[in-house]
């Protein structure tokens, strides 16, 4: 990983370079920022502030921790939020969000679009996102992604006064405070949370992710959750694996819903419960409210990286998570003092690769023994 920018490739951080070059020259920028850390606005009298993260929705459920204390830090500002599509069900529920920006970026966007299309799709919206926050003149955004790609430049054209944000996936010069990337074994909301510093705001650390209750929609009070799929498949742990742990627990008593999304994630499923009692299937069928509720009404959860244990998090609703080396665990894993992360130490680990590797022994290798164990030492706390 470059130290300077959270990118591996080496021409995509040569392009980096040549933007944050052209950026930082600035005399022929129409509407270019101050210098560095210039205070353009007064913190205390801000009345509407921007926060974005365009990733996905595990990102945006981690980024619930810094709109809430946000909002008991600045109590007098309206919120606003620019996010991508797929994360909007996150931020229904919030009570302090006012309004919503919608933003799908080509690189992050995993619909089943061309890339051409997915493009495009882009483009439209930049336009009409671009007017639609200049509109609504914020004094402050902060953008709370650290990786490419950002909203930086998006909240630059918007001409929002006072910018603040990580350097680290490019565009830093057109932030009017920045922070530089520390590789730290702090979970990713603290790295969010120290944004705040920039607006002379220290909040302590440890923070989980704030979601609104939903309305209980358990068929049973005696049901653990099983989520096997992740959004890259080289995250996922083997399905003859997942069929011994879940034969254990049905054994034990248990019911077990399992949840997930899309056609290959729901055959998955269809085949590791086939012939088992008390497995359910609520894969595509439950929405985000629904999502949440059986969650947080489990007893247990067991799931690979995903937004299933950062929804857990939110309720300390105890967790087995599955990991893989391919990024910190300490910065990914959920932030739950009932949560136990697996991994299989392999000396490559973390490797920082997006694609990982032909084996990833450091997911494949953990053994069901090690998941049963786990979560038998979480359920012993709770039955």
């Amino acid at each position: 990983m470059n130290r300077r920018y959270l990118v591996q490739n080496r021409v995509a951080i040569l392009i980096l370079r040549s933007i944050d070059l052209f950026f930082s020259l600035g005399l022929f920028l129409k509407h270019y920022c101050p210098k560095k850390n210039e205070t353009t606005t007064d913190v205390n009298s801000a009345k509407k502030i921007l926060i974005s993260n365009i990733a996905h929705m595990g990102d945006v459920v981690l980024s619930t921790a810094f709109l809430s204390e946000i909002k008991q830090q600045l109590p007098q500002c309206k919120i606003g939020v620019l996010l991508a599509s797929w994360s909007q069900p996150v931020i229904t529920e919030l009570p302090w969000v006012e309004y919503v920006h919608v933003l799908d970026h080509w690189k992050l966007n995993r619909s089943s679009l061309s890339m051409p299309k997915k493009i495009w799709h882009y483009v439209k919206q930049r336009r009409r996102v671009i007017k639609e926050i200049r509109s609504q003149h914020y004094d402050i955004s902060i953008d709370l992604y650290s990786y490419f790609p950002n909203a930086i430049p998006i909240l630059w054209k918007a001409r929002i006064p006072m910018r603040l944000g990580y350097t680290s996936g490019g565009f830093g010069p057109l932030l009017t405070h920045s922070l530089e990337w520390i590789d730290t074994t702090h979970s990713m909301i603290d790295d969010q949370l120290n944004l705040l510093q920039l607006l002379g705001i220290i909040v302590s650390k440890g923070k989980k992710p704030v979601l609104s209750p939903m309305p209980s929609t358990a068929i049973s009070k005696n049901y653990l959750v099983f989520h096997m799929g992740a959004g890259l498949d080289i995250k996922e742990w083997p399905e003859t694996k997942w069929r011994t742990v879940l034969e254990h627990f049905t054994q034990m008593g248990y019911a077990v819903y399992f949840t997930g999304k899309g056609n290959e994630h729901k055959a998955a499923i269809q085949r590791v419960i086939q012939g088992v009692d008390r497995a359910v299937d609520f894969s595509d069928v439950l929405n985000w409210r629904d999502f949440v509720s059986v969650i947080r009404e489990a007893k247990l959860l067991i799931s690979v990286d995903s937004v299933s244990g950062h929804i857990a998090s939110a309720f300390d609703v105890p967790t087995v998570s599955l990991f893989t080396g391919m990024n910190c665990l300490n910065k990914w894993k959920p932030v739950n003092p009932n949560a136990l992360a697996l991994i299989h130490k392999v000396s490559c680990a973390p490797c920082y690769k997006k694609r990982g590797c032909e084996t990833m022994d450091c997911i494949r290798e953990i053994q069901p023994e090690e998941v049963i164990n786990a979560a038998d030492k979480l359920l012993g706390r709770v039955d």
